[in-house]
């Protein structure tokens, strides 16, 4: 049995669907029959939906893939513990990446850094590597990975999905809006503009606005890591909008 850097045995996953609509028609949901078959004969069978996911990395000829659970084609969740050493059993879509930026080198860069956070407060997604086949042709190593959204989360914070605010980049125009509203957000960097950051008042305002510890921590690891798409690029933010929830940034996309 042939176990992977982190200890797992990797997965099979097999896609039965309509390539034509995936790869040229359809720029939304394409239905899809999804299979993973664990080294042990377990696993996970369901109708789904998917289609193509990222920014630049679309131009390579292996596409990563999202896969969504959508009660039209079948269950309204994904049912599964898609990661062995996580105790999340249920996912609302989840991603088969190509590894982006690192597609022609490694294929485990972005996993492997993300994974070094794993004992720091930073929220990130987890990863595990598959092997994925479409209409029974090998398609290559994708790698598992939660995709960044409000489900993901509500998932790890054990919240409610309606009451997380998600922006990205710049966070203050309206296509920045990911879930929720950036109203706070805005609010947040007006008081910046015009306050007294030296004052003791001000800075305890900030410190239940931020999560300061978790930021401090995410800044420090970007510039550890020299994330050379950063942070110019793959920012993601998000606050719980209920009383004391505080703004936190997301770690995703490091190769």
């Amino acid at each position: 049995e042939a176990l992977s850097w982190w200890g797992y045995a990797s997965p099979e996953i097999m896609l039965l669907l309509d390539l034509e609509s995936l790869f040229h028609a359809d720029p939304d949901l394409s239905e899809i029959d999804i299979e993973i078959l664990e080294i042990d004969g377990t696993g996970y069978g369901s109708n789904a939906g998917v289609k193509i996911f990222g920014g630049w990395s679309r131009g390579f000829p292996q596409k990563s893939l999202a896969i969504y659970a959508r009660n039209y084609y079948g269950p309204s969740e994904i049912d599964y513990n898609l990661f062995p050493n996580s105790t999340i059993d249920s996912y609302e879509a989840f991603t088969l990446r190509n590894s982006g930026n690192d597609w022609e080198s490694t294929m485990l860069r972005d996993g492997f850094i993300t994974s070094l956070a794993n004992d720091l407060d930073i929220d990130h997604q987890q990863y595990r590597p598959a092997v994925l086949y479409l209409n029974g042709e090998f398609w290559g190593i994708q790698n598992i990975r939660e995709k960044v959204n409000e489900h993901f989360l509500a998932s790890h914070h054990l919240i409610n999905a309606e009451n997380i605010d998600l922006l990205d980049i710049e966070g203050v125009n309206e296509w920045n809006i990911i879930h929720g509203t950036n109203i706070d957000y805005l609010n947040l960097l007006d008081y910046l503009e015009n306050q007294d950051l030296g004052d003791p008042i001000v800075q305890n305002a900030l410190e239940h606005w931020i999560d300061i510890e978790s930021y401090m921590s995410y800044q420090a690891f970007q510039i550890f890591i020299d994330n050379q798409d950063w942070p110019g690029n793959n920012i993601k933010f998000w606050r719980d909008h209920r009383v004391g929830g505080k703004w936190r940034w997301i770690l995703y996309d490091t190769d």
